[in-house]
């Protein structure tokens, strides 16, 4: 071969760029084994020379009647990279174009949009009302113990509950069904929603954190307040993966209703949102531990009373990531097209 290297292109992508011999190393042999009579196909990823010593080295060589190898030429390793990489250049596109969809039916939605912005603020403006009465009968009462806390929570709600019931709509209007047709994998449908419903947290964990803090005078420093959002974002993540979950048992929009109280009510009463889990039996210390509310409270609550060690962040940091984790393989795995 007289050429120094060699480049191949993919619809104007370098697909690689490398030695003729490193490419060859790239390909893989055929191999047909000829034992009593019976021939049998295998391919073998190493190179046909080594393989014959590796054989001979062992002794096996005496056990067979006889062995044939087909190495792949050059044109037989390019076009199986080039057919690679189109797979993986067409998996991508319909993770983008799943998330870009989701995100322009959610800026085009108005009212949708509207009611998940405006909800949050109403919410938080509420607890404002109620912090302030409560601080005026109750001397000692630290707001900010339950401020940020809360605020956690609505991101938690609001991003399981919309979620949900979106996913439900998409199922009813059989974009799911085609999405299949189309030859969509399960794991680019869920991240693509969740991409796209990722943003619309980012939102709603910015709103809600900025109103807070301005509300309730918190006074984070910066450092503070940004590993705060992240924390909220974490959870957020969370939230939209269990909302797809959730989905994933539903026909209709009403069948979500039923699972509100199974994941809000354990949300509100067993994580530390309201009295410390610390101070609570054994087996809700437990349960806490399957909540994802339960590990950002652990974390906020460390950064309002000063006393987060790194031991205690990157644990709790971890516990988030692990259960956004498992909801989305549970999600992929339940995800279904039709009803």
């Amino acid at each position: 071969m007289r050429c120094d290297q060699l480049c191949i292109l993919n619809k104007g992508e370098v697909v690689v760029v490398d030695t003729p011999q490193k490419i060859l190393a790239l390909g893989q042999t055929k191999m047909s084994i000829e034992k009593n009579g019976i021939k049998e196909i295998k391919t073998i990823s190493s190179a046909p020379k080594d393989f014959i010593k590796q054989l001979h080295s062992l002794g096996l060589n005496n056990m067979i009647d006889g062995i044939e190898l087909y190495p792949d030429t050059i044109e037989d390793i390019m076009l199986r990279l080039v057919d690679e990489n189109s797979k993986k250049k067409m998996k991508d596109s319909h993770l983008s174009i799943i998330s870009g969809r989701v995100i322009n039916h959610l800026i085009n939605d108005k009212k949708y949009l509207a009611l998940s912005v405006m909800a949050p603020m109403l919410i938080i403006l509420f607890f404002k009302l109620f912090a302030d009465a409560m601080f005026a009968i109750t001397p000692g009462f630290v707001v900010a113990r339950y401020a940020l806390p809360i605020a956690a929570f609505i991101v938690h709600f609001l991003c399981f509950i919309l979620c949900a019931i979106a996913l439900v709509q998409e199922r009813k209007a059989s974009t799911l069904e085609r999405l299949y047709i189309s030859g969509v994998k399960r794991s680019s449908i869920i991240g693509g929603y969740a991409i796209g419903y990722i943003g619309l947290a980012t939102v709603q964990s910015i709103i809600v954190l900025t109103e807070t803090s301005l509300l309730f005078e918190l006074n984070l420093d910066n450092g503070d307040f940004v590993l705060v959002f992240i924390v909220i974002w974490m959870l957020a993540i969370a939230s939209v993966l269990l909302g797809i979950f959730i989905s994933t048992f539903a026909q209709t929009e009403g069948h979500i209703f039923p699972f509100i109280p199974l994941v809000i009510l354990p949300s509100i009463f067993l994580s530390g949102l309201l009295i410390d889990v610390e101070l609570r039996p054994d087996a809700v210390q437990i349960i806490s531990k399957f909540l994802p509310l339960h590990y950002a409270n652990n974390i906020i609550k460390g950064i309002i009373y000063d006393d987060l060690s790194p031991g205690k962040l990157l644990s709790n940091l971890l516990g988030l990531f692990s259960f956004a984790f498992l909801l989305w393989v549970l999600a992929s795995s339940t995800l279904k097209e039709t009803d």
